[in-house]
């Protein structure tokens, strides 16, 4: 897989059965949702097991984070992932007694090895629900821009519906990396000419070059 797909890390103990487990999750994830799963002993670089840890963890779009067992390295990892703001899953295979009581207000979703169809359906539901979001305020900010490009420019161009814009930044994170919502320097160029509808317009994309070179 490139590295332009989004980046789901693994935060899980390295035992014998997390590796069976993360190959497992693996597979289906890059399969279904075009996304690039990594975990820090998969990986070279340089550094301290540490340093490629939070490196792992910065670059991240989002995380999944196996809990069993209160493992306290997990727990260490998981405090970083938290305070970066990055979206995290939960799994565990404890029940929900065990799960460590600073965690436990989470919401878990909970792995049997009888039950892999269950757990694959849970798991993809968690994975499109944060996308959704992140499409839904994408879809805010690419409003915005466009209003005030509008504005600026004494334009009237249309934008393009709600539906058409998700399945664009569908299209676009298969073949190039979506900026963050911090980035608004990158999201500028990258929303505003794929949420009007006639970007491809020679005098539209005259504006909006013009626009961006003002605004950048």
């Amino acid at each position: 897989m490139t590295n332009s797909y989004p980046i789901c890390f693994f935060i899980m103990p390295f035992t014998p059965e997390s590796i069976y487990l993360y190959l497992f999750l693996k597979e289906q994830i890059e399969k279904n949702h075009k996304i690039s799963c990594e975990r820090a002993d998969q990986s070279g670089g340089h550094g301290s097991f540490l340093e490629k840890i939070i490196k792992h963890i910065e670059k991240s779009d989002v995380i999944i984070a196996d809990c069993s067992y209160g493992n306290p390295n997990v727990m260490f990892e998981l405090g970083i992932a938290h305070n970066k703001g990055i979206d995290i899953i939960f799994i565990t295979k404890d029940k929900s007694d065990d799960i460590p009581s600073d965690i436990k207000h989470f919401d878990f979703i909970n792995y049997e090895k009888n039950k892999p169809h269950e757990f694959l359906s849970l798991i993809d539901n968690a994975l499109k629900q944060i996308f959704s979001e992140r499409y839904n305020q994408l879809y805010k900010e690419a409003m915005e821009f466009h209003g005030l490009f509008n504005k600026d420019r004494g334009m009237t161009t249309i934008a393009i519906s709600k539906e058409e814009f998700v399945q664009s930044m569908e299209s676009a994170k298969e073949i190039q990396i979506i900026p963050s919502l911090n980035d608004k320097i990158n999201l500028k160029s990258f929303l505003l000419p794929r949420i009007i509808k006639d970007s491809d317009d020679p005098i539209v994309m005259n504006e909006i070059g013009k626009w961006l070179s003002k605004n950048l």
